[in-house]
């Protein structure tokens, strides 16, 4: 495995009153830090409830890497369209849910579930440039 960070959070929105009222935040983060290769990297975050978005942050690095980014439940069963997670741009947030679709088979159609998801990032390219390290958060939206 690459060298690299990881952080799972949960932060429960349901108080505050922020963005998205009612929402629990879980977040997976990963980090590959120039030399040390881009291998795919997984997390494994809990998650009860149903999850209507889910956004992707990709930091902007040299080298310009797409990331591909797959979600599963325990049993290996993947959530979302593959093939609109298959290669994110660097430099930018990606957000996917019902509202933004394009058709009526949405982009991210929610999901209810109760246990694990194991969250795999699999970036296309080493970060590139002095001392830069591609980072990549994935954030779900849980009701």
């Amino acid at each position: 495995m690459a060298a690299g960070t990881i952080a799972t959070t949960s932060e429960d929105r349901r108080v505050t009153g922020l963005q998205n009222p009612g929402a629990r935040i879980q977040t997976v983060q990963k980090t590959w830090a120039t030399g040390a290769g881009h291998a795919a990297q997984t997390d494994t975050v809990f998650i009860s409830g149903t999850i209507y978005r889910m956004d992707v942050v990709i930091s902007s690095v040299t080298a310009n890497p797409t990331v591909a980014i797959t979600c599963a439940d325990d049993n290996g069963c993947v959530f979302g369209n593959e093939l609109d997670h298959a290669a994110l741009a660097d430099g930018s947030t990606h957000y996917f849910d019902s509202q933004s679709s394009k058709d009526d088979d949405a982009d991210f159609n929610p999901v209810t579930h109760h246990g694990d998801i194991v969250v795999t990032m699999d970036p296309s390219a080493d970060a590139g440039g002095s001392a830069q390290s591609l980072a990549v958060d994935v954030i779900f939206y849980v009701r």
